[in-house]
């Protein structure tokens, strides 16, 4: 007899609740429904689901065959033993009893043991490649010689900022404490800073920039630039001169005005200071945030051979940031969703088409090193690694990975001196003054702020 669509609805709902009143009503020695009992085992079914799901990522990750064959196994007898339940048979209590029972028993003792079994196995198979690695700085003074570290260094490093120059961010004040903290530690190591000639250089600097003729070069492509050469406190300053370098606006920023014109800005300073650092005797090039990391990509896709007798200089990588932003990668969404400067190294054929130019350089790099040893391991972890902690791993697992706390330049920035600091007022309105000898301990630091 035909049934309207609106009966059939109406009487499937009110089978389903007879069905559902049956299962209620029956229960097991212990007191639970064969409901309850259903339940637990579609629960299970959830996670046997979730760890086949987890095993195929892991399938695909390691491409192994007999993982391959496991997991089919494993799916194959999952399904054999939870098939669906005929929601309109009339089942007694025994049988449905039997049922429930044949299959968690099914579940637990084959299904759910084995994929325990075989995940335990692939976490140790895979434990070195999600494993964190040593990255203190100590851990390398036993394997240099004392004699080594006491000869002198010479060491270009190649950024977008440095204080008294240009500065619109931390990178600025970072590059300029290594290059100090270098001349410091031996006066006869030679540091040399590779820059963009900006326009927006204060005027002391230009001034002294004018009193030296440029020097003029041309790169293998044919393109002609110059460079200006400054001594200022010892440091040898390189400033590449070329129109793009020349800033705009009333707020004139290097990173603006629009993606194109930032594109064309870092593709031409990579490029150019890739030419001048070839050119340019030294023990060490360190290049500083990914802005410079094509430096290190165009050096080795160019110079094959000597990348691989070692005549390259070694390079240095310091990253200090690893987010979104500090990969080149836009903040709204995709792996491949890029900064413009990014594409533009693409289009320069600089970087490969999808390639995440922080990872690509980590691994070309022949030491990477970042702000801190906490930063380090953080930025090993899936969780807090923004992406490219597999690559983070990846060099601290080679032994290229150091993290290096962040010091102060007093010469910048002189806690002892601050007038904030030397006339600070607490909660009471009462002045207080915190300022500090740089070298003061913290425990002195913290005697002083609460005992004054």
């Amino acid at each position: 007899m035909y049934a309207p669509p609106e009966t059939q609805v109406e009487m499937t709902a009110q089978n389903f609740d007879i069905w559902l009143t049956k299962l209620s009503a029956l229960k097991d020695a212990y007191g639970m429904s064969a409901l309850d009992q259903l339940s637990e085992l579609y629960k299970k079914k959830c996670n046997v689901l979730f760890e086949i799901t987890r095993l195929r990522v892991l399938q695909n990750k390691l491409s192994s065959k007999e993982l391959n064959e496991s997991v089919e196994e494993l799916t194959k007898e999952f399904i054999d033993t939870t098939k669906t339940y005929p929601p309109h048979a009339e089942i007694e209590r025994e049988t449905l009893g039997s049922i429930i029972s044949n299959a968690l028993a099914s579940l637990e003792e084959n299904t759910l043991s084995k994929i325990d079994s075989l995940v335990k196995d692939l976490i140790n198979s895979v434990y070195d490649e999600f494993a964190l690695h040593q990255v203190s700085a100590e851990r390398l003074l036993p394997l240099i010689p004392k004699e080594e570290i006491a000869k002198p260094l010479s060491v270009t490093m190649i950024g977008a900022e440095f204080t008294g120059f240009v500065k619109e961010g931390g990178l600025a004040e970072a590059l300029e404490g290594m290059t100090k903290g270098l001349k410091a530690q031996n006066q006869e190591n030679k540091v040399r800073v590779i820059l963009p000639n900006f326009s927006t250089f204060p005027a002391s600097i230009k001034e002294k920039i004018s009193l030296n003729p440029p020097l003029n070069f041309q790169t293998a492509e044919g393109v002609e630039y110059s460079v200006s050469i400054l001594n200022q406190d010892g440091i040898d300053f390189y400033l590449i001169n070329h129109p793009c370098f020349k800033l705009k606006g009333e707020k004139a920023s290097i990173y603006g005005p629009d993606d194109e014109t930032v594109k064309r800005r870092f593709v031409t300073f990579t490029n150019l200071a890739a030419d001048l650092a070839k050119r340019t005797p030294t023990d060490v090039i360190h290049l500083h945030d990914w802005h410079v990391a094509g430096v290190a990509l165009k050096l080795k896709k160019e110079n094959p051979k000597n990348w691989k007798t070692g005549t390259v200089p070694p390079i240095v990588f310091t990253y200090h940031n690893n987010s979104r932003g500090a990969q080149g990668r836009l903040s709204s969404s995709g792996i491949y969703n890029y900064d413009s400067v990014v594409q533009g190294l693409i289009e320069a054929g600089i970087a490969s088409e999808k390639v995440n130019v922080f990872a690509e350089v980590l691994k070309v790099a022949d030491c990477v090193t970042t702000v801190s040893e906490t930063f380090a391991i953080e930025s090993q972890e899936v969780e807090t690694g923004e992406g490219v902690s597999f690559a983070v791993r990846e060099a601290a697992r080679m032994g290229k990975l150091t993290g290096i706390i962040n010091g102060s330049n007093p010469h910048s920035w002189n806690p002892e001196e601050d007038n904030t600091l030397k006339h600070w007022r607490g909660s009471d309105g009462s002045e207080i003054d915190l300022s500090y000898h740089p070298n003061l301990s913290p425990l002195k630091i913290s005697s002083k702020k609460i005992f004054g």
